[in-house]
């Protein structure tokens, strides 16, 4: 059974059509990236399948649900599988890597806990744990606004992946990073996505990354799905035209 499926799946903004009738099925474990020119409906198409933004026409199916049938306490129960990771990273600045990290656990720990703010000895251990996972264990006690940009990006991904989301939705991960950070950055998902099956959705603008660590590539233009590949490097000619 797959995880996701879109049929028909429309979305306009400002009456303007961004992604035009999506047709497209997602497997557990698939670790996709979504590539394509400026403009071409990138990080709508991961914040429609978020719930971010919603939907004007089709069927949305999870793991055989009907997502527009839920009402808003479901889909509230149903996006506390995912994890979100936007483009600026969702990080407090003034807040030290391990409390942003530490937010992450917000729906695996009593109410008690979170009114305290004080994590109990087995979160304080898991939080560490993924620090040390993404290399900044060092970093732990340092305000987010002290770390590089490529640090950040390694707080912000140990945030997302210690919520034991089945789904995460990444949004331009690596942008503006040295080659070095973007390397470790993605080779963290890619282990992630190969150890505990984690279906990742990650939209990248080098497709150069996108053929190196994801399964599946799904390039879009002019909001629809004009490339599906999976197992293979792209065509010079299909590069050309998702730049």
């Amino acid at each position: 059974m797959p995880q996701i499926q879109l049929r028909n799946l429309t979305y306009k903004y400002n009456d303007t059509t961004v992604l035009n009738q999506i047709d497209f099925t997602i497997n557990r474990g698939e670790f996709i990236a979504i590539i394509g020119p400026s403009g071409s409906g990138k990080s709508s198409f991961i914040e429609c399948i978020g719930l971010e933004k919603k939907w004007h026409a089709g069927q949305y199916i999870y793991q055989n649900e009907e997502v527009h049938h839920l009402n808003k306490i479901q889909k509230y129960t149903l996006k506390k599988k995912w994890a979100y990771m936007k483009q600026g990273e969702g990080l407090e600045s003034q807040r030290t890597a391990f409390q942003n990290v530490l937010e992450g656990r917000r729906n695996h720990v009593s109410f008690i806990r979170r009114i305290l703010g004080k994590p109990g000895i087995s979160e304080h251990v898991l939080v560490m744990d993924f620090l040390q996972k993404v290399g900044l264990m060092d970093l732990s006690e340092r305000k987010v606004h002290q770390l590089s940009g490529g640090e950040r990006r390694r707080v912000a991904i140990a945030k997302a992946t210690i919520q034991e989301a089945e789904l995460m939705l990444i949004d331009e991960p690596i942008t503006g990073l040295d080659r070095f950070s973007s390397e470790v950055i993605m080779e963290d998902l890619q282990r992630l996505n190969q150890r505990n099956r984690t279906t990742i959705i990650c939209v990248l603008s080098q497709i150069d990354y996108a053929e190196k660590y994801a399964s599946r590539i799904i390039g879009l233009h002019e909001g629809q799905i004009k490339l599906d590949v999976s197992g293979r490097k792209l065509t010079q000619r299909e590069r050309e035209e998702m730049r």
